[in-house]
């Protein structure tokens, strides 16, 4: 009798530094048996002035059957307090 499971596999954040912004990829292993990937992301950045356009950003990419997640983030630079991300990604898997 199969099972499903909910599990967190992964969690990140990037952040910027006064003035300068940031970009990364990262890569994430995803468990055998992975149906569907939950993504969540929330940009922590204050409200203060940026140098570029909006404060950041998460993407992931991922299709069933894929043995690895990517999650492209982006911050902009601002002035005052650092802007930043942080996501969480969740598998529901069948064993």
């Amino acid at each position: 009798m199969k099972q499903e499971f909910q599990i967190e596999i992964a969690s990140g954040n990037l952040k910027g530094s006064f003035g300068f912004g940031a970009k990364e990829d990262f890569t994430y292993a995803i468990p055998t048996g992975t149906i569907a990937l939950r993504f969540k992301y929330e940009d922590r950045s204050s409200d203060s002035f940026n140098i570029g356009d909006g404060n950041g950003k998460a993407t992931l990419h991922w299709r069933p059957g894929d043995e690895e997640a990517h999650v492209h983030a982006w911050v902009n630079g601002a002035t005052g307090a650092c802007n930043e991300v942080t996501w969480t990604i969740t598998a529901r898997i069948i064993v």
